[in-house]
């Protein structure tokens, strides 16, 4: 079996994201509110939120993934302010933990060049 590699549509991300977004919008026109209507309104709203992101560190034609150019302090400062905005903040130290522990193996190494002799 050939491994093959899946590529996503970065304009049917943005599409998706903006039809959920749109439907979110549509839904305050309705008349009626129930449980069931509230439902989906969160659930179209979450989704279309997320999609956007998603859509947004996507890598496009002329520049790389949106995440590929954060540095040590970016990622310090952002989980940082995870900690100071969570509801449970014991639950942000392991996560972090693990972040880092992660970050440490997966980082990109830098390349080894023989250093040269004077002879």
């Amino acid at each position: 079996m050939n491994p093959t590699k899946s590529q996503v549509s970065r304009p049917m991300v943005g599409v998706l994201a903006l039809v959920c977004l749109a439907i979110w919008g549509a839904m305050f026109l309705l008349p009626e509110s129930s449980n069931a209507t509230d439902l989906w309104h969160g659930a179209f709203l979450r989704i279309g939120v997320v999609m956007g992101a998603f859509w947004i560190s996507l890598p496009a034609r002329g520049r790389d993934a949106a995440w590929s150019g954060i540095n040590a302090t970016t990622l310090v400062g952002a989980a940082f302010l995870a900690f100071l905005t969570a509801r449970l903040r014991f639950a942000i130290i392991p996560i972090a933990i693990g972040v880092v522990t992660i970050g440490l193996f997966l980082r990109p190494r830098g390349k080894h060049r023989p250093g040269t002799r004077a002879v």
